[in-house]
């Protein structure tokens, strides 16, 4: 039976008479649409606001989405979906903070970790991946110190805040092993971790407006990040640009969403310069430079492509004077500042325990414990390689190891395409992010996951049943020929 491109809906769907083998028209451009993320990104921004003058908003916003996070789950929903659910978590764990809710710090680690495994159980493992998995084994022997020799109620604490992280990474490996991902797909995924985070540069902007006097000095600025951490917001928000720029790459988007994409950019990037963390920044600017070797040469050199990026830089040029005349010349001055911040010598001070501690390390956060009896006060580590050796030693090496390697053949084993440069720039800006503020945030734990997933360059289809009981085409493999809608018009 022939398939009538007439039969082909606006979304490229297809609704075939009954048969055993019909081909399936997609057309390009299926992943985001402009007003879907002009619609989403308002919503966030006045939830953004009213989270932060409202705890229990954010509390309530938080439970809802781990409610829905399991809803996909026992509804049998696909694997895609629920991987969009672990990224929009990963956009929304800094407003949850920002909002002051009362929710566990590492309510996001958690609830993804929960979720994924709880997708694992009821959707089984159809392939296993052992990297990760002893990566996170080799951590667990530290667990035995702390336990040993402290309370309990602090020995929970030190292993929630040093576990939740390598767990979340190892639940999210294995989840996003068992995902295919079409270029569509992957736009998606994007959009819904890049959506909430409008919310917190909403936050931010609503800071800067409301506050009468500030002052711009040599540090981060809390004011401009809505009275929440410079480090965490900043980051977030280099993470939101970074694939807001990789998402206006696509030329499948068309030209009023990439220009909408490349301004939400620069905003996040904005709010990320004035809250005085250089992080945020260099984050952003040091994944994209990696992961553009990998975006295919005709998107690059793409005459909208070019032209978007020129008028980009003449906008962050111009909002880069203005933002320096409007802080009285501090925010270059901030960012011509190339110290670490103490960070350097708290790297120090783990690699001296680990040499006191060769073998066994310290323990599972014992090594912040004996930082405080040596300084008198308490600092935890912000470079998780150091904090690795320092707390297990030896198997802390190899853990680290584990990783690198695992995220090093995640890269090896792609084709240069866009799903590639989306997967490296999220894997530079993760291992990044340890080295300056450790595992403090479900972000780099997803990242290194999403290395894991499968892209294909193939656009998926899944069936749907319809109420007449028939099936509808809409979006993973149907038997039939996947063809496009040019090569319909060719043939």
């Amino acid at each position: 039976m022939e398939t009538d491109i007439n039969q082909v809906s606006g979304t490229g769907t297809v609704r075939p008479e009954p048969a055993s083998f019909a081909p399936v028209v997609v057309q390009a451009g299926q992943g985001v649409r402009l007003n879907w993320i002009a619609g989403l990104t308002a919503v966030h921004m006045v939830l953004g606001v009213l989270c932060k003058e409202s705890r229990w908003v954010g509390s309530a916003h938080g439970l809802g989405t781990v409610v829905a996070g399991l809803y996909l789950v026992f509804a049998g929903r696909p694997r895609q979906q629920i991987a969009y659910w672990a990224a929009y978590v990963v956009g929304a764990e800094i407003l949850w903070r920002m909002s002051d809710a009362p929710l566990p710090w590492e309510f996001a680690k958690y609830a993804i970790s929960l979720v994924l495994m709880a997708g694992l159980i009821v959707r089984g493992v159809k392939r296993v991946v052992w990297i990760p998995i002893l990566y996170f084994l080799m951590l667990l022997p530290g667990a035995a110190k702390p336990l040993l020799d402290l309370p309990f109620s602090i020995a929970r604490q030190y292993i929630s805040f040093n576990l939740s992280g390598p767990l979340c990474v190892t639940v999210c490996a294995v989840f996003f092993s068992q995902v295919e991902l079409d270029n569509g797909r992957v736009q998606r995924l994007l959009s819904w971790l890049i959506t909430p985070v409008s919310g917190i540069a909403a936050v931010a902007l609503f800071g800067l407006l409301t506050h009468t006097n500030i002052e711009f000095g040599s540090g981060s600025n809390f004011a401009a990040t809505g009275g929440f951490g410079p480090n965490q917001v900043s980051g977030i928000l280099g993470l939101g640009a970074l694939y807001l720029v990789l998402m206006a790459l696509s030329l499948e988007l068309g030209k009023p969403l990439g220009l909408a994409l490349v301004l939400m950019a620069l905003w996040f990037c904005a709010d990320a310069a004035l809250s005085f963390s250089r992080s945020g920044i260099y984050l952003f600017g040091a994944a994209l430079l990696a992961a553009t070797p990998f975006v295919p040469l005709r998107r690059l050199l793409h005459p909208l492509t070019l032209a978007t990026a020129g008028v980009a830089i003449l906008l962050g040029l111009g909002a880069w004077a203005y933002m320096d005349h409007f802080t009285g010349g501090k925010l270059n001055e901030r960012f011509a500042n190339l110290s670490t911040t103490g960070r350097d010598r708290i790297a120090r001070e783990d690699l001296a325990i680990w040499r006191q501690h060769l073998i066994f390390g310290a323990g599972l956060g014992m090594s912040s414990a004996e930082r405080e009896e040596a300084e008198g006060f308490r600092v935890a580590a912000h470079t998780e390689y150091t904090r690795l050796l320092a707390d297990h030693g030896l198997l802390g090496m190899f853990a680290l190891l584990c990783l690198l390697v695992a995220a090093g053949l995640n890269v090896l084993r792609r084709r240069i395409s866009l799903g590639k440069a989306v997967i490296v720039a999220g894997t530079a800006w993760a291992f990044l992010y340890l080295a300056v503020s450790g595992m403090r945030t479900a972000a780099p734990a997803l990242l290194i996951g999403l290395g894991f997933v499968h892209i294909t360059a193939v656009p998926l289809l899944m069936t749907k049943k319809r109420r007449g009981g028939c099936r509808v085409f809409g979006g993973p493999v149907v038997s039939g020929p996947v063809v496009s809608s040019q090569w319909s018009r060719n043939r």
